[in-house]
């Protein structure tokens, strides 16, 4: 925006502050109020608006509401206040580019972005800008699609596979930016390594510049765009179902952009091969129309300027002193030659799905716990009392609702099948997973999608294993091993990955879990391809162990730099469990690890691990055996040693635990506190009394913390839980108040809640009941929502399939005094089953108002950046605060467990009940 030329709006402050809206207006004489009504004067026209209106009504009803609703919005016959092409200036004319630009961060961010303005995305253009010899006529969206696919290509013989081959560069992406209505900007972003950025600035540029350069000389090809637009075609052929907020939301914008019988298909498919459009783009993407980005802290000191609003410091410099630049003979070609047997334009994609078809449904046979499989399944309790609960636990068709208020009947009878009746119907969104084969360290569950209808698969693998959970360090080896894989994979699994076939992988204490998933037609193949991938150590290379690790130690560093808030969300969740290591003791342990260590890693990893899969989609039964057939094969069925279960921190009674934080970002003036009340072992109805609490607290609490007393913006009230174990927290950030403030205003505010409660009337809970049973019971919109709904049912190891009826089914049996009794025996003061948690992080302008002329003695005194205040609090917390419960001051995070005990894991719970 400030190299942009300062005629042009774009050049502009685009947020504003009180300097922008206070003192300028007043040194020119305007009135802001006076302004904002003259621009609502001036702009908000019927003919400046779209329209876009979605619903389950007939369209002659759904016009009827656009005349009625709509109808009296005056036609001012606005212009455009930003037409294209501008009559009066251009964004960028020719001394604003061909500019390098270095800026320092406040991140440890090191990016290069090339930035090159062209015309806005529109399917028609008459005029040309008035600079820069730009052509009159292009499609934009079809060229700059086309040639964001191949810049942003990770095979072999693309830009990023060079650079990662010399460790200069992780990412690289290209998109175009539409947000204007009078230019476009295509932009190329590099995520480079560190010595990519300090030393190879302008390698990583010019082999950017030759690779487009061979774009150029090779001309536009024809069967490569029909190649992606093949692929667009599929995405939107089986794209999910939006929600209609977002759908109307976007179409109401694309209506602004493209003709009327594009806006749905706009940005998906790209029908017209334009080959000069494309040809014309691409000699477009010159050094001469750049702006080019560098952003590193190393940067520091060769910048000269400081950026008026948010302070940060840049120089610029002219792109014609980069030893690359134009050869007076040749131009760039001299470039392109020098990489000729490094870039290559890509080849035709072997992974592009062709069969479409969809199975008929399968009626499965379920493991007989009784019979042949009770050998195998003694070494799976869990399961073996889910599979009792089958025919125990009520289903929707048999619950009783005489005694129940009839617009909860009514929210209940909305949903008529039978979860537990299975497979009775084939088109029962309830029937959950079917267990179909049990050994001693291998389970499968099955479930055919017969609602989406789609010709797609998901195939999840859990392997259940010790090594994230032994120590720190058997955490961090086994993370870095699997980001080596991923590292391996980048280039080999890029061709799948654009056919609609991928792959995910997330690692927690209990394992290593795999996801694979696209279209069927190969997905076994695929499947084959990626968990073999995990075992094949032989591409691993010491150069990119040290790229891997010097980004795991970038990423634990920035969390240094998180907001208070999410900073303190993180103190929380090590505090409230038992195996959580902090980034502290992760960067301690990745100092060491060589590439050895990560090597032999892949034996602590595979030898010994259980197998829990699950088959989703598409499929049928004897594919689900083939897929858990070749997990077995490259995993073996060794004796499985299992990660002991994370378990919650139980907290004493009356109890209040502190553990505040000085800010590891010194230059952040925000300050966070959490409150979080701890209730019990989670229940279908506590979760549902929670949930009814979450509602009734959440506009309340935003009123009064945040509109009334200004406190901060980011203010809000919700349930949670880990391991089991049900909790409700209050957060709060703030710029103006300190932690111990922010936390006497909200227990003031949970004492007034009280009357609130007590005053609640019955016609507003039976709504709060009726809606929170409506949300329960939604069914999924997508395949992905509904796979994932039922996973989580298996990843967690209870396999609590019917907990959304049983959490509806027992809300529908509460009443109002049982969301009182709920309130009051948790949450206020003199609550006597009130058990509270408050972490925080204090900002340094805060801490010097808290401790004032003790805060310089404090921090030389104590290491601050390894540890919390503990009971330095004590001179600023007031002495009601005890009255609330005996005070635990926590000075490290380790120290909870000298005053706390621990709940049974999830699953030990299940197995005692």
């Amino acid at each position: 925006k400030l190299l942009s030329n300062d005629k042009h709006p774009f050049h502009q402050f685009g947020m504003g502050n009180s300097h922008t809206l206070k003192v300028i207006p007043q040194e020119h004489g305007i009135d802001v109020r006076e302004a904002l009504f003259d621009f609502h004067d001036r702009y908000y026209s019927a003919n400046r608006m779209k329209l876009v209106l979605i619903g389950k009504d007939d369209l002659s009803t759904m016009e009827e509401y656009c005349y009625e609703l709509f109808a009296q919005i005056p036609n001012k016959s606005s212009p455009n206040p930003y037409p294209y092409p501008n009559p009066h200036c251009v964004p960028f004319m020719d001394r604003h580019l061909g500019k390098r630009v270095n800026i320092v961060p406040v991140r440890d961010i090191r990016s290069i972005n090339l930035l090159f303005p062209t015309l806005p995305i529109r399917y028609d253009h008459s005029c040309s800008l008035e600079s820069n010899a730009l052509p009159s006529e292009w499609n934009t969206h079809g060229a700059s699609s086309y040639l964001s696919h191949l810049i942003s290509r990770e095979d072999p013989g693309s830009i990023l596979s060079y650079l990662r081959k010399r460790q200069w560069a992780n990412s690289l992406t290209a998109s175009t930016s539409s947000a204007f209505s009078d230019f476009s900007v295509f932009s190329i972003t590099v995520g480079c390594t560190d010595v990519g950025i300090t030393d190879h600035v302008d390698d990583i540029v010019e082999v950017i510049f030759a690779y487009i350069n061979l774009l150029g000389s090779s001309g536009p090809m024809k069967w490569y765009f029909d190649e992606i637009s093949a692929l667009a075609a599929i995405k939107f052929r089986f794209k999910s179902e939006e929600h209609p907020f977002t759908c109307a939301t976007m179409r109401a914008s694309k209506m602004h952009e493209y003709p009327i019988d594009k806006i749905l298909s706009a940005s998906w498919i790209e029908t017209e091969f334009d080959h000069d459009s494309i040809e014309r783009m691409t000699h477009a993407l010159v050094p001469e129309r750049c702006l080019l980005f560098v952003m590193h802290k190393s940067m520091q000191d060769c910048v000269t300027k400081e950026e008026p609003w948010y302070k940060a410091k840049y120089s610029v410099q002219n792109m014609n002193s980069m030893r690359w630049m134009y050869n007076e003979h040749d131009g760039l070609d001299h470039i392109k030659q020098a990489y000729e047997n490094e870039l290559k334009l890509p080849r035709p994609n072997e992974f592009i799905p062709e069969n479409f078809d969809t199975y008929p449904f399968e009626n499965p046979v379920p493991v007989d716990c009784n019979q042949d499989a009770q050998s195998n399944l003694d070494y799976h309790p869990r399961i073996l009392q889910t599979l009792a609960a089958f025919n125990t636990t009520p289903s929707l068709e048999t619950l009783s609702h005489a005694h129940i208020e009839d617009k909860r009947a009514v929210a209940l009878a909305k949903i008529e099948r039978n979860v537990h009746n299975r497979w009775e119907g084939k088109d029962d969104v309830w029937r959950p997973p079917t267990l179909i084969r049990v050994k001693k360290n291998s389970i499968l569950w099955f479930k055919q999608d017969v609602t989406f209808k789609r010709p797609e698969t998901t195939v999840r693998l859990l392997l259940k294993t010790c090594a994230f959970s032994d120590s720190a360090l058997q955490h961090m080896r086994s993370l870095i091993y699997v980001n080596l894989v991923d590292d391996c994979l980048s280039e080999s699994n890029y061709p799948a990955a654009v056919s609609g076939l991928n792959y995910t992988r997330g690692v927690d204490t209990a394992g290593l879990g795999i996801t694979v998933l696209g279209y069927s037609d190969k997905i076994d193949k695929y499947f084959e391809f990626i968990v073999k991938s995990f075992r094949d150590t032989s591409k691993f290379e010491e150069a990119q162990f040290d790229r891997i690790k010097e980004n795991l130690m970038k990423s634990l560093t920035n969390e240094r730099k998180n907001s208070p808030l999410s900073h303190s969300q993180k103190l929380l969740y090590h505090l409230s469990q038992s195996s959580l290591w902090t980034p502290e003791e992760k960067i301690a342990c990745l100092c060491d690890i060589t590439l050895e260590d990560v090597i032999s890693q892949e034996v602590v990893l595979f030898e010994n691990v259980q197998l829990e899969m699950f088959v989703y989609g598409n499929a049928t039964v004897n594919e689900s055996f083939n897929l858990l057939d070749i997990a077995e094969r490259i995993y073996g069925c060794n004796d499985a040693v299992t990660a002991e279960p994370s378990r919650a921190v139980n907290l004493e009674t009356r109890k209040q635990y502190i553990y505040m934080e000085h800010c590891r970002d010194h230059e952040n003036t925000n300050s966070a506190v959490i409150l979080s009340f701890q209730i019990d072992t989670i229940s279908p109805r506590l979760q549902g009394l929670a949930a009814i609490l979450e509602q009734f607290t959440h506009e309340l609490f935003f009123h009064q913390l945040r509109t009334n007393e200004q406190l901060g913006y980011v203010c809000y009230a919700s349930q949670y839980s880990i391991h089991g174990v049900l909790n409700f927290k209050f957060c709060l950030q703030s710029n103006t108040k300190d932690p111990i403030y922010m936390n006497e205003r909200i227990e003031k505010f949970i004492d007034s809640l009280g009357e609130k409660v007590d005053n609640l009337g019955e016609e507003q809970f039976e709504n709060m009941i009726h809606s929170f049973i409506n949300n329960t019971l939604q069914e999924k919109r997508n395949m992905q929502s509904e796979e994932g709904h039922w996973y989580s049912s298996i990843e967690s190891g209870l396999y609590d399939f019917t907990f959304r009826i049983d959490t509806a089914t027992a809300a529908a049996e509460l009443t109002l005094d049982d969301f009182r009794d709920f309130y009051h025996r948790f949450f206020p003061w003199n609550a006597p089953l009130r058990k509270k948690i408050m972490v925080g992080a204090m900002c340094k302008a805060h801490a010097l108002e808290v401790f004032g002329d003790d805060y310089d003695r404090i921090m030389e005194e104590y290491d601050m950046e390894t540890r919390g205040f503990g009971d330095l609090l004590e001179v600023a917390i007031a002495p009601e605060l005890a009255e609330q419960g005996d005070i635990v001051h926590l000075t490290e995070k380790k120290d909870i467990k000298k005053f706390v005990s621990y709940y049974p894991s999830p699953t030990e719970l299940l197995e005692l009940s």
